[in-house]
């Protein structure tokens, strides 16, 4: 009997969906399936933002899902918990110094997050950083947020909303808040809500360097002196890819995207066509959200099932419509459908589908819950 073919996925929301999407299609005789990941559950990044600001609803409860029923009852895949810290050819190593053999790999292990956004591995951990967190939102007096893109906007509106004698305010280095891949009208009925909730903007503004201590007082490129009991860096996060510097530095950009064909196949100096990537680490011209990793998923599921059969992968991967929808607090918010004439979403329409849920429910019911 030939040796079974082993898939190792390494990590993320997306791995997790791709994992699930996967196990089904498996012989147990042919195939093993294991997803490693650092941490025995999963952070709804989405929901974060609002868990960090207030303990209202504990919200952690639901938006920090386990690992446990990824995989049906009598289904191929198991979950290993660890974090890679080396991958080379045919096999990843972890941190506790364990390897594991794999004969396909998909990278799946998304962005690294800066500030309040940046949790332990460990759970006990991770709840004390929060903890912390919303002990500084409810004393600060002034809070300073550096970016004005999603996080930022929709850090300030959590703010607003639970702490409304909180001054906040937003320094933007765009002139409008979010980026030139939304239009203007978009990015200005934004700002009229946070404005309207008497979030103060900085756009077309810089903060060069965030104080050391959270803490202090900063003067801007344009000279404004800001001071504040917080500074919070909302710029973005940065591809989670360190761990791949050693495997083959030709595969990563200089954002520290991993490079992919159009089949999210990664091209290895080497010729091998066995790994791929999805999610946030991908070197894509889209925007980073959360919902494109089921549209990654949709392209590498038969491309790896063709290769798994000696195959060659065909489905390719085209950037879609960029929309998106803000929440600012929990009755606000701001939506935008590139469709048509493109379709604006309203503070009910947005609240409705995502400032009240924040999409925590699909997202358990996704992960087996």
């Amino acid at each position: 009997m030939a040796p079974k073919k082993n898939i190792v996925i390494v990590g993320g929301a997306g791995g997790a969906g791709l994992a699930r999407a996967l196990s089904p299609s498996l012989d147990a005789s042919k195939h093993t399936l294991t997803l490693i990941n650092d941490r025995a559950f999963y952070i709804h990044y989405p929901a974060m933002l609002r868990v960090n600001v207030t303990s209202d609803g504990h919200l952690e409860d639901r938006a920090w899902v386990p690992l446990d029923k990824i995989f049906a009852p009598g289904k191929v895949g198991k979950v290993k918990i660890g974090t890679v810290t080396k991958v080379v050819d045919g096999a990843v190593e972890l941190e506790s110094g364990e390897t594991v053999p794999y004969d396909f790999l998909v990278l799946a292990t998304g962005s690294k997050w800066e500030g309040f956004l940046d949790y332990p591995i460990d759970r006990s951990e991770a709840v004390k950083l929060v903890n912390s967190w919303r002990q500084k939102f409810a004393n600060a007096g002034e809070v300073v947020i550096v970016g004005g893109g999603s996080v930022g906007i929709e850090t300030a509106g959590e703010i607003a909303d639970f702490y409304p004698s909180t001054t906040v305010h937003i320094v933007h280095a765009q002139p409008l808040l979010l980026n030139d891949t939304y239009p203007a009208k978009v990015r200005k009925a934004i700002a009229s809500q946070l404005e309207s909730k008497g979030v103060k903007l900085h756009l077309g503004d810089l903060v060069t360097e965030i104080p050391a201590t959270e803490s202090g007082t900063v003067v801007t490129k344009k000279g404004v002196r800001l001071s504040a009991d917080l500074f919070i860096p909302a710029r973005g996060p940065r591809p989670n890819t360190a761990y791949l510097k050693s495997f083959d530095p030709t595969i990563l950009a200089e954002s520290g995207g991993v490079k992919v064909h159009p089949t999210l196949q990664v091209p290895l100096a080497n010729g091998k066509t066995n790994v791929f990537a999805l999610g946030d680490i991908i070197e894509w011209n889209e925007q980073k959200m959360l919902f494109k990793t089921a549209a990654h998923t949709a392209v590498i599921l038969p491309n790896l099932l063709s290769a798994l059969n000696g195959g060659k992968p065909t489905k390719e991967y085209k950037t879609g419509a960029e929309p998106i929808i803000v929440t600012i607090g929990r009755k606000g918010g701001y939506g935008y459908l590139p469709f048509l004439w493109g379709i604006s979403l309203g503070s009910w329409v947005s609240s409705t589908m995502k400032s009240k849920g924040l999409f925590i429910d699909k997202t358990r019911e996704s992960f087996g819950y």
